[in-house]
């Protein structure tokens, strides 16, 4: 069986998707709050807005296979881009 990365998967677009293909495919789910307990989908906790939980996320994520990914973390700032540092 295939595995996809979903991240913000406890919510929106995220959960969504996770919804539809877990029943094909193992998930990686990383969000903040864990998703609705499913056996097909493993969660890791990380803040992908906090840069030291992103490397902490991406250290993890290098000892696993993956064969696709799905990225639907965000949130919202409203401003104009030249008003956005890399840090926000």
């Amino acid at each position: 069986m295939k595995t996809l990365l979903i991240t913000g998967a406890s919510r929106g677009i995220g959960l969504a998707c996770l919804r539809l293909l877990a029943a094909e495919y193992k998930i990686v789910a990383v969000s903040r709050t864990p998703p609705p307990p499913h056996p097909q989908v493993t969660h890791l906790p990380y803040d992908l807005s906090n840069s030291t939980s992103l490397a902490k996320c991406v250290e993890t994520l290098r000892t696993n296979e993956l064969d696709g990914g799905i990225l639907c973390a965000g949130r919202g700032l409203i401003r104009q881009a030249e008003q956005i540092s890399c840090e926000q």
